[in-house]
């Protein structure tokens, strides 16, 4: 082989290098940028623009923060070890009859004080299983996490 073929050879090795093939997208970064008005977005996504409208699927922004994986980190840790108490029982229950038997189950069991549960059935007594919040419906906390 002659020393022509050799450096002829080897310049065929470096345009490989140097030129990515054509599926090759590694390392391609797109800067493309289109600029499209309402109307037009309506018109080329109909669906998509009527579901963006519709504003159901939200996803609410609770707060800001710089740094993306500590804000990411507190996010999916909002109920980490989160232990409902009596009160997150209570605002499940669909009636006073409910809401009693979760306070007596729970003085049974010694998880809360015989002179809170007389506190708990006052209230309830008086003020009704709505006054410890808002019911609780099923998936609270999947649904308060964005779920």
């Amino acid at each position: 082989m002659s020393l022509n073929s050799l450096f002829l050879i080897e310049e065929i090795e470096q345009q490989k290098k140097s030129h990515p093939k054509p599926n090759d997208v590694s390392d391609v970064k797109c800067t493309a940028k289109m600029d499209m008005d309402k109307e037009r977005f309506r018109k080329m996504f109909p669906h998509l623009a009527k579901e963006l409208q519709a504003k159901e699927h939200g996803i609410p922004i609770t707060s800001v923060r710089s740094d993306l994986q500590t804000g990411e980190e507190a996010t999916s840790r909002k109920f980490a070890g989160y232990m409902p108490d009596v009160i997150d029982f209570l605002r499940r229950c669909d009636d006073e009859h409910q809401a009693e038997g979760i306070i007596g189950y729970l003085e049974r069991r010694g998880e809360i004080s015989r002179d809170y549960a007389r506190r708990l059935r006052k209230q309830l007594k008086d003020k009704g299983v709505r006054s410890f919040g808002q019911k609780k419906e099923d998936d609270y906390y999947l649904k308060q996490a964005g779920f």
